[in-house]
C-alpha cells in the first residue's frame, strides 16, 4: 500500500513544526532572560538589606555587643529587636553579623530564633568569598550556599 500525502498537508505539516520550533525558543530565551533578571533583583534586595543593617548598628555599637558577649545586655536585645523587624518587612530567612574577635570569626547579632538562632561567641564557619569581601569593606552577595540552616543567599 502507498502512501500518498498531498502538497497541503506537508506544508502544514511543516509550518506546524515550524511554528512550534519558533515558540519553544521563544519560550527557552524569555526563561533565561527572567531567571537572570530574577537572580539580580534578588542581589540588589539582598545588597540595600545589608546596607540597612549597617545603617541600623553602627560599628561602635557592634563592637559593644560583641565586648559585653551576652544577649540578655539592653543593647543586644534593642538590635535584635531592630534587625527582627527589618527581618520582617522584608521577609527574610535571617538577620545575623559575624565579628572577628581573636583571630576567629564568631556570630555576634542574630535574628534567629529556637535552632535557627546562633548565639552570641558561637564559632562563624570559614568565610567565603563574598563574605571576605565584605570584611574588607566592599559590599558582596555570596552564590548559593547549603548549610545545616538550609539552602541560602546572603547580602553582606
Amino acid at each position: 500500500m502507498k502512501f500518498n500525502v498531498r502538497l497541503s498537508t506537508r506544508c502544514a505539516v511543516l509550518l506546524a513544526c515550524n511554528n512550534l520550533i519558533i515558540i519553544l525558543g521563544i519560550g527557552i530565551g524569555l526563561y533565561f532572560y527572567m531567571a537572570r533578571d530574577f537572580d539580580q533583583s534578588t542581589d540588589a534586595m539582598l545588597l540595600q538589606n545589608a546596607h540597612s543593617v549597617a545603617e541600623i548598628l553602627s560599628s561602635s555599637e557592634h563592637e559593644q555587643i560583641v565586648a559585653e558577649g551576652t544577649e540578655e545586655s539592653q543593647l543586644y536585645r534593642h538590635y535584635r529587636r531592630k534587625i527582627m523587624a527589618l527581618q520582617e518587612k522584608n521577609a527574610l530567612e535571617f538577620i545575623y553579623t559575624v565579628a572577628l574577635r581573636d583571630g576567629k570569626y564568631s556570630y555576634a547579632l542574630d535574628s534567629g530564633t529556637g535552632d535557627g538562632h546562633s548565639p552570641i561567641g558561637m564559632q562563624y564557619k570559614e568565610l567565603d568569598a563574598a563574605e571576605k569581601s565584605a570584611f574588607g569593606g566592599k559590599a558582596a552577595v555570596s552564590e548559593l550556599d547549603k548549610d545545616q540552616y538550609g539552602t541560602h543567599k546572603s547580602g553582606f
